[in-house]
């Protein structure tokens, strides 16, 4: 269970890195990169959240 727990709480934190990325970015790079965050964290979240519900 504690691998769940985990993948959820990260997929959480990186979500918002990766907006904050996303949003401030002016380079056409980094907007790639904090999208690619975004779909690694839905990801990561689904797969914590499928199991382990708070």
């Amino acid at each position: 269970m504690a691998i769940y727990k985990l993948s959820a709480i990260l997929g959480t934190i990186i979500m918002g890195i990766g907006s904050f990325i996303t949003c401030l970015a002016t380079n056409e790079g980094l907007i790639t990169l904090g999208n690619g965050l975004l779909v690694v964290s839905i990801i990561m979240m689904g797969f914590g959240y499928s199991k382990w519900q708070p």
